[in-house]
């Protein structure tokens, strides 16, 4: 059975909207900008913060700004963002809602009394009932939470129950901040104190990013004309925060979800893509293991971008809001560039998006890589392809 894109928006650094997040991407801005706060880190550091006064203002006219934490603001924003499009009923039963975050609420730990809003919220779990308090609904909202790979593993766990007819429609939304928590990071020595440059030569570690991003699944084509092919999960069991060296997991991944996707009876032929929107966090070593598990697959001269460098790694929903904007490419067959990249001095070389270009995709892969060996991979298309 099918399942197609019909409907999606963005809410980041960039932009309120999907089109307007998309729009400036095209013009080449970036959400990225230099922060001075020292209860999060004493230098100042690069990252994609949404500004909670211009939340507040977006929100006041259907709730109260004072009654939501600030990502739960965002993850709401988006929930009133589908319910006017009127395309999916998000109070029946027949649809589901999954949410996918790293951490949630995380950042009231740094707040005194925890803002006011106590233990509870700084569960997980409070994401989907504060879902469950602005719908009226009674069911339970489930949260995915496996590392960077959240988002991705979403919509491909959205799509599977889709498949099996338990539901008609389903709403994915992934949602982080940048909170106290950049110090991890920094510990790691992950963390870049200037813009990203996945793929580059140059590249240092990662800028993080605030995101909440949606998209709603269904059997039947409204009009977008993406269709999810096969998707699949994986984990390489390497290391608790460093990829596999050799790309294993990933390609796994990558060779399980072009299989899923049933393009040739020959279960050894891998389907190459079009266009690769890879996971790209501008770290040594993720950006070396996809450069490895691309060319192990004979997809080096694929284009290939990250979205990184426009509004950060937004954790959890990188997944969510990077297959958004690769759908937007499909759609207007433009490809972004892979902001930050200049020049790369890989082994094994990729055919990296120096800037962005007319180009027409019907067969889109984007792949995510997470702490703990987690890897997911999901193969789409245009149906008129």
């Amino acid at each position: 059975m099918s399942v197609y894109v019909q409907h999606y928006n963005t809410l980041s650094s960039l932009g309120f909207t999907a089109q307007e997040n998309f729009d400036r991407m095209k013009s080449g801005h970036s959400g990225i900008s230099q922060h001075q706060k020292e209860n999060y880190l004493a230098n100042p550091f690069y990252a994609g913060i949404i500004n909670e006064e211009i939340l507040n203002q977006h929100c006041s006219y259907f709730l109260d700004p004072n009654q939501y934490t600030k990502l739960e603001k965002m993850v709401l924003f988006n929930i009133h963002n589908i319910q006017q499009s009127g395309l999916v009923d998000i109070n029946n039963e027949k649809t589901l809602i999954i949410l996918s975050s790293t951490k949630g609420n995380i950042d009231l730990l740094d707040q005194t009394d925890l803002g006011g809003f106590g233990k509870e919220r700084l569960k997980l779990s409070a994401l989907g009932k504060a879902v469950q308090i602005f719908t009226g609904q009674s069911k339970k909202i489930p949260i995915l939470s496996n590392a960077c790979i959240s988002g991705l593993a979403a919509i491909i766990i959205a799509k599977r129950y889709l498949q099996k007819e338990i539901y008609d429609n389903a709403v994915v939304i992934g949602c982080d901040l940048v909170s106290p928590f950049t110090k991890g990071f920094n510990s790691l020595r992950a963390l870049s104190f200037n813009p990203c440059a996945p793929y580059d030569k140059n590249r240092d570690g990662i800028n993080l990013g605030d995101a909440a991003a949606a998209i709603v699944l269904g059997k039947e084509n409204k009009g977008h004309s993406i269709e999810l092919l096969g998707g699949h999960v994986s984990n390489d069991a390497n290391h608790i925060s460093g990829p596999s060296r050799t790309g294993e997991g990933l390609i796994l991944a990558i060779q399980q979800a072009s299989r899923n996707s049933n393009f040739s009876k020959d279960a050894n032929l891998i389907a190459k893509p079009d266009y690769i929107n890879a996971h790209g966090t501008a770290t040594l070593f993720n950006d070396g293991m996809e450069a490895i598990a691309f060319n192990t697959l004979g997809f080096s001269d694929c284009q290939t971008n990250s979205m990184k460098g426009f509004w950060g790694h937004t954790l959890g929903a990188a997944g969510v809001i990077e297959t958004i904007a690769s759908i937007q490419s499909m759609e207007q067959n433009i490809l972004l560039e892979s902001k930050g990249f200049k020049d790369q001095d890989f082994e094994h070389p990729m055919n990296i998006l120096s800037k962005s270009q007319n180009f027409e995709t019907n067969l889109c892969l984007k792949t995510a890589s997470g702490f703990g060996g987690c890897n997911a991979a999901l193969y789409l298309s245009k149906t008129n392809a």
